[in-house]
This record gives C-alpha cells, sequence and structure tokens, in this order.
C-alpha cells in the first residue's frame, strides 16, 4: 500500500458507512498530475498478491494463465471508464442543483459517498452492501498481511526453529503495539516509499531464484498444482487469485478527488494498470514452470532468504498499520468524535486479533488470496463500478454481460475457494507446531 492509503485514512475518519450521519465532503488534500496519480495507482495494487500469481499462471496452464492476466486488462479499463463516467455524472447533477454557489462541485472520494448519492439509503441496500464488501475486504486483506507477516518472520529467524503459529503471535504483538499510533500519516512518506521499494525487491529476488534455482526451500509450503492435475475447482480458485492479485478499483476514486483534473482519472488508470499488469506477467515468466504457492519459498540461499524476510516484514509492517489505522478511524458513530487512547488500544487490538484468527485459521496463502479475490475483489473491480452505472451506460450489452460474468464468478470463485480450504483443513496445522 502507499501514500494514497494514508490520505484513505483521512477521508475513512470523516465517511463512515457505520456513522449515523456523515460530514461534507472534504476539498481535495493536493492536485496530482496524470503521471503522479498513476504512480499512486501502482504503488496501492503492487503488493502481496503478486507472491501467489506464478503458482495460480502454473495451476491453469502458462498459457492460459497468461493469457487471463491480459483479459483482466480490458475488464478493469472498461469498468474504471464506468466508474469514471458515473462519478463525473453524479458531481455535475449535484453542481447543477445547488445553483447558488458557483465554487467547483464536491468531487465523490470512495464508494460509499458515491452510492450514497446514486441510492437513497432509506429506501435501499446498496449503500450498505457496498459498505460490507469493502470492510470484509479490509479485513480478510490485512488476514493476508498477517499470514505473510508470519512467513517472513520464519524466513528471518529459520523455518526448523519456529512454527507458523508462533511466529504469528509474534507478528501479533508486533502490530499491535506498532498499531498503537491513531495518526499513521504522521510518519510522512518515507515508510510508504521504502514498502514499495521492498515488495518490488522481493519480487525480483524470488521470482529469479523460481527461476534459477533448483532446490528451493524444504520447507516450502509446495510446489504449485500442475494444471493436469489441478481440478476444476483449484482452476477457479486460481482464477479468482489473479482478481485478488490485479483488481484495480478499489481506492480509484481515493486517488481521483486529489486529481488535477478529473477527466485524467482514467488516463492514469490506463498508465497504472498496463504498468503493473506488465510487470506481473514478467514476474511469471521469469519464474518459470516450477513455482512455489508462495513465491519467496523459491528463495533457498540462506542470506536472501533472511533478507527477503525482513523486506517483506517491512513491507507488511507498513501496509498493516495503514489499513488498521483506516478501518479503526472510521467506525465512528458521531463524525465529531475523537478516540481515546484506550478506546484506540481496544479497537486496534480487536481487529488485529481477527485478523490473526483469519490467518491461522486458512494457513494457505494462495487459498485466502483466492477467497478474497472471488469474495470481494471482483465486486469492488468490476461488478459495483458497472451497477452503478448501469442505466446510463452507453454499452448496455456489454455492462450486462461483464456484469453477469462478474456474478457469476463471484459464486464460483467463492465456492471454489472455500472448497479449496476445507480440504486442505483436512491436513492443516492450524494452531498446532
Amino acid at each position: 500500500m502507499s501514500q494514497n492509503v494514508i490520505e484513505q485514512e483521512h477521508m475513512l475518519s470523516t465517511s463512515s458507512p457505520l456513522s449515523s450521519s456523515s460530514s461534507p465532503p472534504t476539498p481535495p488534500l493536493r492536485l496530482l498530475s496524470v503521471n503522479a496519480a498513476a504512480a499512486l495507482l501502482v504503488a496501492e495494487n503492487v503488493g502481496t498478491g503478486v507472491l501467489g500469481l506464478p503458482g495460480f499462471v502454473h495451476t491453469l496452464g502458462f498459457t492460459f494463465g497468461i493469457i487471463f492476466i491480459v483479459l483482466q486488462v480490458p475488464l478493469n479499463l472498461f469498468a474504471g471508464k464506468e466508474l469514471c463516467r458515473v462519478a463525473s455524472e453524479t458531481e455535475s447533477s449535484s453542481s447543477s442543483s445547488n445553483s447558488n454557489s458557483s465554487s467547483q462541485p464536491n468531487r465523490q472520494r470512495d464508494f460509499f459517498t458515491l452510492s450514497k448519492s446514486l441510492y437513497d439509503s432509506s429506501s435501499s441496500q446498496t449503500p450498505r452492501f457496498v459498505a460490507i464488501t469493502y470492510y470484509t475486504n479490509l479485513v480478510l486483506v490485512m488476514a493476508n498481511y498477517f499470514l505473510t507477516m508470519s512467513k517472513s518472520i520464519q524466513a528471518m529467524i529459520g523455518k526448523d526453529r519456529i512454527c507458523l503459529t508462533t511466529s504469528g503471535i509474534v507478528a501479533f504483538v508486533q502490530l499491535l503495539i506498532w498499531n498503537q499510533n491513531d495518526k499513521f500519516k504522521d510518519f510522512g512518506r518515507g515508510p510508504a516509499i521504502f514498502s514499495i521499494f521492498a515488495v518490488v525487491s522481493v519480487m525480483v529476488i524470488s521470482s529469479v531464484s523460481a527461476r534459477f534455482n533448483l532446490e528451493p526451500s524444504v520447507t516450502a509450503t509446495a510446489t504449485a498444482r500442475d494444471s493436469g492435475d489441478a481440478s476444476l475447482f483449484e482452476k477457479i480458485a486460481a482464477c479468482a487469485g489473479i482478481c485478488f492479485a490485479i483488481g484495480s478499483q478499489k481506492l480509484l476514486l481515493n486517488v481521483r478527488q486529489d486529481i488535477e483534473d478529473t477527466a485524467d482519472s482514467f488516463t492514469s488508470l490506463k498508465i497504472a494498470l498496463l504498468t503493473y499488469v506488465a510487470a506481473y506477467t514478467a514476474v511469471c515468466v521469469v519464474a518459470g514452470p516450477n513455482p512455489t504457492t508462495f513465491l519467496m519459498d523459491s528463495v533457498s540461499d540462506p542470506i536472501l532468504t533472511r533478507i527477503c524476510g525482513f523486506l517483506m516484514w517491512s513491507h507488511i509492517a507498513v501496509s498493516f498499520s495503514i489499513n488498521c489505522t483506516a478501518l479503526c478511524s472510521s467506525i465512528k458513530f458521531k463524525p465529531s468524535e475523537n478516540f481515546t487512547k484506550f478506546r484506540w488500544f481496544i479497537l486496534t487490538t480487536l481487529v488485529t486479533l481477527f485478523s490473526w484468527f483469519i490467518a491461522v485459521s486458512i494457513p494457505f496463502f494462495g487459498d485466502l488470496a483466492s477467497l478474497i479475490g472471488a469474495l470481494t475483489s471482483v465486486p469492488l473491480t468490476l461488478a459495483f463500478p458497472i451497477y452503478f452505472g448501469l442505466r446510463t451506460t452507453k454499452h448496455p450489452m456489454v455492462a450486462k454481460l461483464v456484469l453477469g460474468i462478474s456474478f457469476l464468478f463471484f459464486i464460483l470463485g467463492t465456492v471454489s475457494s472455500a472448497v479449496d480450504i476445507e480440504r486442505k483443513l483436512e491436513k492443516s496445522e492450524a494452531f498446532r507446531c
């Protein structure tokens, strides 16, 4: 995650779907150029999802896996264009209805405000469903971070010296202490920039190790399932994992509100999407024919293993804290109320504990990523943006087709991920060392 997520904490703290009322939209914090906005979108999307991507491609078969990754580009661009169009239309409508105001219209800053502008919350459940999906995504992503951080601690200490459950407890204590600053944005850009550097470095080291290392870590979770041996459930779950890694719309509106000209927001999305999809494709190609399900397990050199563990630990410490701060700051019943240190401690403890519980209950990186992709990334990336603009779109047939595919994949992906997880839980070492 990156600076735009830090700004999200500010925005969520003033606009919560759990609040009984909401405050007026705040003006943009600063104006971003097209390239700066694209950089923020790239930084937000390039994260832990890429560590499972080569394994997902291997499960689908290299050719079909790469094709499926490439197909995400037009789907995401269509949904992103519809989202930008609907946001602009609601802003213009709001401006024209307020004829006494000569100022610029308030920009839609996130999915919550847009859904509230489009639907009457007293007669429609859409805003509430959007909020539930978004918060579910946030909690599951933090569980994914927790699992990754636990594996990172194992990499630093040694997998023969500490089990996954114990490293998860260590991660819990570290993150709980780190999360006690309720204004994480006060740290500035340094942690976010280092976080990006860390995850990119791990991507390079792990993918090169997967290609040239004939003896991956002996304690690696497993080599990714070959496409010929994978079941239909596993293949659908792999598709969901790719959707999790590539989904680009979740914070598009958050970045859009701070861009110099909102008409350029779609251009920024195109630049960002093409950039990190190209990088993801390169990682899958470099990783070679036999990647592990968790790409960092491909690193067998002890020194490189510890370096990757430290870098990923640093990335997760920043990303988890930003997301935890964003979530906890938004749990307000009055927009103006302030948090006491005790209440902040209770909130962060509950959120961190719940994330830890999910992580140790589903200690399978790829399957957890697949569940996140099907259950929340597909609705946030494709379904909601297209549904919002369905009544006014210039391409109703395409919109209905993509919406139908999204709904079908939401069902099939969620069921397939759940079935795959249930099968693996029978042999799981969750809660055991």
